[in-house]
């Protein structure tokens, strides 16, 4: 069985941050029109990041939780969901990753 990722990371001074998902390709290719059917939908956004959505920044600045609820809860009703598959987040130091890198 072939598996796919997809991650995101972030940092700040302190902290570094990564996630992932990984799933079955076929779970993906199910997940793939129905996501972008969710982009789709009104209101439309000319990105999305979850950190924006989240912290109201961006393109959820002006409308405010009511747009992120109205955002998010739908991304995460199609989010691909499989016995085989599992979200992965990590969390660490910066100033630590910063040493190891060296």
């Amino acid at each position: 069985m072939v598996y796919q990722i997809f991650s995101d990371d972030s940092y700040s001074d302190e902290f570094y941050t990564v996630a992932g998902y990984i799933a079955p390709v076929a779970v993906w290719e199910e997940f793939g029109p129905t996501w972008f059917a969710v982009l789709k939908e009104r209101p439309r956004l000319g990105f999305y990041r979850t950190s924006d959505a989240l912290a109201l920044k961006g393109p959820f600045a002006p409308a405010g939780a009511d747009l992120s609820v109205q955002v998010c809860a739908p991304e995460a009703q199609c989010t691909p969901r499989s016995p085989r598959s599992i979200g992965a987040p990590a969390c660490g130091f910066y100033r630590d990753i910063r040493k190891t890198v060296q």
